[in-house]
Parts: structure tokens; sequence; C-alpha cells
């Protein structure tokens, strides 16, 4: 037991505590002992310190667990050790009844041991700033494509500016596909696992964390397995391991050790088997889900400027062969085209059937083909050019079925997305809605009553100048209204009347 563990102030001091099991006597009698340690780093001499003793816990004469304790002033007085001097340490038991035990090892569970020879001791001591102090993953990794991407939090670097100060110096992934545990030691798999290498990529840049080493920072590190997506089919599941270590002892600890669960076996699928997902996403709008939802842009076609949009999909099958979007986006001019030769415009076609599809700029309904992302995902970037309302879906194929299955699809209770191009002169606008048969009426609301065109005017001689009601372009521009929308006054008219 150490006390500060990890978190020991170059200049400070530590106490270590060892425990005993007395049982009353039958374990034996302990009656001291000292706490051996050197400065690594410089090479110093091994000194000691005499161990106090702590305490008895439980109180009771039955059972006792004994506690002894030493510290060990790392600043002025003491050993005057520079903030990233590697500390070794060992602990030697006195007792009156039996041999002197030395303590010695690793700072991991289960890898303390005890000898009766000093000189084991001496070569495999107890140390800090050459071991991982902690390692934080909690599951962060980045997937891009059929690459995945490792990041830990480890600490700690001493010194930004010098790598040999690095608590950890190396660092893998141990990962599976098959489903067997993943495992490996110091950066070589075993069984079926793979690898992936960690490299050290910058330290923690703001650190606010309490009690952190003085003028120590956390490093951040990644590994990067390209391919690892590849080959396997939607909804495989990836198990993996992390471990660092630091070249000098080869103790390697896992992951999150000293910041959650050590040791933890991590796991995600590549993609999700299960409802069709189709996803929307512009500079503008971000990313909207594209089932029955509107993706809203401004252009300027005389300027011949135009928006990307980038479409991703997911069809949420397995054994996927190709995947395409469907829509007519820009495709305005096509909306009488007839490639179907029904005598019906493909514009008014309610369904979108293969006669009207084709890869042809001269269709109103074009299909494209979408990339691979990797993990089950399908990725396209069309640009928004030509002012309009325009629909979008996406399609898939999968082995053995010749036949598109559709992201639309009404018994699944999903939609086309819709598509708005307007000028960009329209973000400018500030509309106001008139109805020139109520602007102007009178309270009573007989059609007689009713105001006209003409109570629109309130020039020389209008009807309505008298009154001091006058409705007029000023009062418009009084509001910041810039465009009028006139409602209709007369009602729809009949062919051939």
């Amino acid at each position: 037991m150490r006390d500060p563990f990890v978190e020991i102030s170059p200049t400070g001091s530590f106490t270590i505590y060892t425990g005993f099991f007395k049982n009353n006597g039958a374990g034996g009698n302990q009656n001291g002992g000292f706490l051996i340690y050197r400065n690594k780093s410089t090479g110093g001499a091994w000194q000691s310190v005499a161990l106090g003793f702590h305490a008895n816990d439980p109180s009771n004469t039955d059972v006792q667990n004994q506690f002894w304790k030493g510290t060990i002033n790392l600043g002025a007085g003491g050993l005057n050790a520079g903030a990233n001097d590697v500390i070794e340490y060992y602990v030697k038991a006195t007792f009156t009844d039996r041999d002197d035990t030395f303590l010695y090892g690793g700072d991991i569970d289960g890898n303390h041991r005890s000898t009766g020879t000093e000189a084991t001791a001496i070569a495999s001591p107890y140390s800090f700033r050459n071991r991982p102090a902690w390692i934080f993953h909690a599951s962060n990794r980045v997937l891009s494509g059929n690459s995945v991407s490792f990041w830990a939090k480890v600490g700690y670097v001493g010194d930004v500016n010098s790598n040999a100060t690095r608590w950890g110096d190396s660092g893998a992934v141990y990962f599976t596909t098959d489903g067997s545990a993943p495992g490996g030691a110091l950066g070589v798999p075993s069984g079926t696992s793979q690898t992936a290498t960690f490299r050290y990529d910058h330290p923690e840049q703001n650190l606010n964390e309490a009690g952190s080493v003085t003028g120590a920072k956390p490093m951040w590190w990644v590994a990067t397995a390209p391919t690892l997506l590849q080959s396997l089919p939607l909804g495989a599941t990836i198990q993996y391991r992390i471990g660092f270590w630091h070249s000098a002892n080869g103790e390697e600890r896992f992951a999150d050790f000293n910041a959650a669960a050590n040791n933890q076996v991590f796991t995600f699928t590549n993609g999700t088997v299960g409802d069709a997902v189709m996803n929307v996403t512009t500079a503008t709008t971000g990313t909207l889900n594209g089932d029955y939802t509107t993706t809203k842009l401004f252009v300027d076609e005389i300027a011949g400027t135009s928006v990307p949009m980038t479409i991703t999909f997911q069809p949420g099958q397995a054994s996927v062969t190709e995947a395409e979007v469907v829509t007519n986006l820009n495709q305005r001019d096509f909306v009488n085209a007839d490639k179907n030769a029904n005598g019906i415009p493909d514009g008014m076609e309610f369904n979108q059937t293969e006669s009207i599809i084709g890869t042809g700029s001269d269709y109103f309904y074009r299909s494209y083909p979408m990339t691979s992302a990797g993990a089950g995902s399908y990725a396209l970037t069309l640009s928004a050019a030509k002012t309009g309302a325009y629909r979008l879906t996406a399609r898939w194929k999968v082995t053995g079925d010749p036949n598109w299955r559709w992201f639309t699809n009404f018994s699944a209770n999903r939609r086309d997305h819709a598509i708005t191009v307007s000028p960009v002169t329209a973000r400018g606008m500030s509309m106001y809605e008139v109805n020139t048969l109520t602007v102007e009426a009178k309270a009573t609301g007989s059609f007689i009553e009713r105001s006209t065109f003409e109570d629109l005017y309130d020039g020389p001689g209008a009807p309505r100048t008298a009154d001091g009601r006058g409705f007029n372009l000023d009062y418009f521009a009084g509001l910041g209204v810039n465009w009028l929308w006139f409602q209709p006054i007369h009602p729809a008219a009949i062919e051939g009347a």
C-alpha cells in the first residue's frame, strides 16, 4: 500500500504501509523493519528508514492484522529527487521469532512477492514513474470506413518535451472477431487475437484534474487497425483489451486500470442488423433523419452556387451487394419526360418504377451508386444547384435477390426525404399576408362592407383617406415588410365556364 498511490508530488513525500497477519501471535511476531529506497535515475545508493508501528485491525486479541509504515521524503533533506526521477524501493520486515522477510515486485494486484533473499528484492523492486499510473479508455474509438482508431489516456508524462519521462512507453490493442476472448502480452497476440500498436499522440493540453502530479500531464495514445472491418459481416462483434507498459520492466496493465474496472474486455459491433436508417447532412441544416423530414437549402443560380449534401445509409441487413440513392434533385427541367411512354409525364407518376429511373442526365428520377463506408454503412455526396422542391430515397440489393429493397416503405412506416431549394434572396424576405376582402372591412362583416383593392389606395380622392385609416406601402415599410402575399379573392376557375 502506498499513499498517495500514484499522484506523488515531485518534491513531497509518500508513505508505504505493510500488512502482517499476526493471528494472535501464531503467525509470528514482527518487531519492525526498514523501508529501503533509492533514486534509480541518478544511480543513487540504497538508503533506508525504519518502519514504525501503525495499527492493529481489528483490535480484538483473537485475530490481528498488524500494519507498519515508513515515509520517504523526495525533496530537500531527503532524496532531493528530480521531478521525473524514477524511485525504487522494497521492504524488509523483521521478526523476533523467524527470519527477516523482503517484500518486492510490481504494483499490480497479485504481483506482490516476498523472499528471504535481499538480492532478489533488489533485482525487482517496487517503483513509480516507470509504470503507467492509470489507463482510461472507456470505449473511446472512432470508426471511419473499414478503419477503427482506439484512443486511450495514460498517466503520465513528466515533461512534455521529453519522451524519456513517460511513465508508460508502449501499448497495444488485442482484438478478436471470431467470438473468442482476446489475449496477448507486451504486444504479442495469443490464440486468434490480432494486435494494433499504440503510438503516443499528444499530452493533455488543459490539465484541470485535482491532485494530479505537479508538472506532469496525462498522455493521449492512439492505435489504428486500418482494415479491421473490411471483411466482417454486418453485426459482427469485435472484442478487445488494451494494455500499456514501460519497456524498463515489462509490467503490463490493462484498461481501465486505476480509472474504472481493471482488465476489461470491450466490445462493439460492425454496424447493427435492424431497420434501415438514412441521414442527410449539410453544413447549414446539420444532420437530419431522412425519414419524412425536409432539408431546406438556398442557392444563387445566377452566380452558379451549390450546396453539398451528404447522404449516409444503413440498410440494416447483411450481405448487401449494392446501394443507391434515387432522387429528382436538380432535375426540374425533365419533369415532362416520359421514359416509359405511357402518356403520363414522369413528374406526375406516383410510383417510382424502374421504367422511369435511370442514370442518365435526361431522367427526371436519377439513381446514384453509393460507396461503402464500412460497418454496414454507405455514403454519397450530391450538390443542390437548382431551385425547386424534390424528393430523395435510397435502395439496396442483397445476395441472392435481384430485386431492389427500398428505404421508402409505407408498411415499415418510412417515407421519402424532402428537399426544398430556394433562391438566396428568399432568406431576406419579410412577408405580409394580405386578405384584400377584410383588410379595410367594417365590424358588421356584411358582404357590402367588405374592402376591395380600391381600399388599399390612399392617394388624393381615395375613399378611405378621410377617415385616417389608409392602408399603404408606407405602413408595410414601417413593419419591415418587403414582400406581399395576396390571398385569392375569386373562386377557382372552372374549365369551359
